[in-house]
């Protein structure tokens, strides 16, 4: 309001002592002054709401921007558990149609969207953030002796991808009519000939998304098993947990990229009129089935 009164005075002052010119430059200062003091009044507002929400930016830097094991640990445990309520939920529905004999979801690719869902949300975004990432990340470092992951900043970003590739994963679900191909993705229920839209290329971008997460994971867990064991912690001393976790661990490094390299292949398929899997091209749905 300060800058207003001054505006407003001082054109009232010009109005007074000389004609048009004068009242043209009061209306134009008086215009200026009221939008300085709702921009005045607008900035004072976001102050105050930037002042208030200060404490959840903290808590939101704190939890976002963590390296320690633990706490991602606990991130991964979260991640699990809210993705087990939802393919619980959606497990749920399937049980639901499948308890009468008419339909109850009206619609049968709605069921073999949910069947989808439910498998890559169960296999994907529970089982293997629980085991791996939650109970991993918690008890290896401190079974093994050392004070963290070898990798801690890669460790957050093998977190941080798994909730995009489940974002991912629900685009692929809703976009269209869904995919209902299967968890697997075997051709050719998801090729164009059965899903020609972009929901089957969300479901593949998401296991993608996800290999690399588990990628990422698991050569922290075997890099910290090999280079940051104490000096009298040799393998056979090493528990059955961390054996059992790096062992794992190196069949994913093996296994994910086969398998990254069958969905590039697929998404070829799609979207470049490759022909890997498709027999009218001489190629074959059967080799996908081997190399997932």
């Amino acid at each position: 309001a300060f800058p207003y009164a001054i505006l407003v005075s001082a054109g009232s002052g010009f109005n007074k002592k000389g004609g048009f010119a004068s009242l043209v430059s009061s209306e134009v200062g008086g215009q200026f002054g009221f939008f300085m003091s709702k921009a005045w009044a607008v900035s004072r507002l976001l102050l105050w709401v930037l002042w208030k929400v200060r404490l959840y930016y903290a808590w939101f830097w704190r939890w976002g921007g963590t390296v320690n094991h633990k706490e991602i640990g606990t991130l991964y445990f979260m991640l699990a558990i809210w993705a087990g309520l939802m393919g619980t939920g959606l497990s749920v529905l399937m049980r639901l149609e499948l308890s009468v004999p008419e339909s109850v979801l009206g619609n049968s690719h709605l069921y073999n969207v949910l069947v989808t869902s439910h498998g890559l949300v169960m296999i994907f975004f529970f089982v293997m953030p629980m085991m791996m990432g939650g109970f991993g990340n918690w008890l290896f470092p401190l079974m093994l002796g050392a004070g963290d992951m070898a990798f801690p900043r890669m460790n957050a970003l093998s977190f941080w991808l798994m909730p995009s590739s489940m974002l991912l994963l629900l685009m692929s679900a809703f976009v269209e009519e869904g995919f209902g191909g299967g968890w697997t993705l075997y051709p050719p229920l998801s090729s164009n000939w059965a899903h020609s839209g972009p929901s089957t290329d969300f479901a593949i971008l998401s296991l993608h998304v996800g290999g690399v997460s588990s990628i990422l994971a698991s050569l922290n867990f075997l890099t910290t098993m090999l280079g940051m064991r104490p000096g009298g912690v040799t393998l056979i001393r090493c528990t059955m947990f961390v054996l059992s976790l790096s062992i794992t661990s190196f069949l994913l490094i093996c296994a994910m990229p086969v398998l990254a390299g069958a969905l590039t292949m697929l998404i070829t398929d799609r979207n470049f009129n490759t022909t890997f899997f498709d027999p009218a091209g001489l190629g074959d749905p059967m080799l996908f089935v081997h190399l997932f």
